[in-house]
């Protein structure tokens, strides 16, 4: 078993030479390709890129910058919105609002005077 164990290690070590050689060759070499000769003029354009602004832009699942609070809208499930608080559900956007007739537009304003 003790051979074994030297056997390995002395072709660890072997190989490790090898790849030390091998590294500081690469390093020294003059030989070493220039970036740009392998970049043709297109590729050297910029590209413009046109991003989609039909698109709302999602929030992350663990949001810290408040995109995820502002894309949540309560909305009425029940309906019975523009009848008064009476009929109104518990969770209703216009609760507190006085009653108005269906289709008039309301305005929810956070500053109260």
């Amino acid at each position: 078993m003790e051979n074994q164990d030297k056997e390995n290690n002395k072709d660890y070590n072997n190989n490790n030479d090898i790849l030390r050689r091998l590294l500081s060759e690469a390093i020294q070499s003059k030989d070493q390709i220039n970036e740009d000769d392998l970049l043709t003029e297109e590729d050297k354009e910029k590209k413009i890129v046109i991003k989609d602004k039909d698109k709302p832009r999602r929030s992350c699942a663990n949001c810290t910058c408040g995109r995820s609070e502002k894309k949540i809208v309560k909305k009425s499930s029940c309906g019975n919105c523009y009848k008064g608080d009476l009929f109104r559900c518990q969770g209703c956007p216009s609760y507190g609002l006085p009653a108005y007739e269906p289709g008039d537009v309301v305005s929810f304003d956070d500053e109260e005077e």
